[in-house]
């Protein structure tokens, strides 16, 4: 009897530590020059940034489970240095785990969004 309890405490122990392992853990977004990770804090909250001798890109948001997928509200700020200005995008999307997801921050900027597990690149 003894036996049998320890099996199913190590099966549900496994079962538990399978389940943390799917989790995303990095959000990364990607443009043409340039890859930012950011990791995924409690609660589902990122931030990250970048700052080149061109631009910083800053960027938050948060991730939530829905049903097998996710959805992301992301914020991102970018400031180009040589003019001074300053453009700001809020998007909301589904994604899965290692699926790439395009979004536009500016007229001619696009930023790739991943999520990923860690280490997964």
């Amino acid at each position: 009897m003894e036996i049998k309890s320890l099996f199913a405490l190590c099966v549900f122990l496994a079962g538990l530590s399978l389940a943390q392992a799917l989790e995303p853990l990095e959000v990364v977004l990607t443009s043409e020059d340039s890859t930012i990770s950011a990791q995924i804090q409690e609660g589902g909250v990122f931030e990250g940034s970048n700052d080149t001798h061109e631009e910083t890109l800053e960027f938050s948001g948060k991730v939530k489970e829905e049903g097998a997928r996710y959805r992301v509200k992301i914020t991102v700020t970018r400031r180009v240095k040589s003019s001074g200005s300053t453009s700001n995008m809020q998007s909301e999307f589904t994604v899965d785990v290692a699926e790439p997801k395009n979004i536009r921050i500016a007229q001619e900027k696009r930023l790739g969004f991943t999520l990923l597990k860690s280490g997964k690149r």
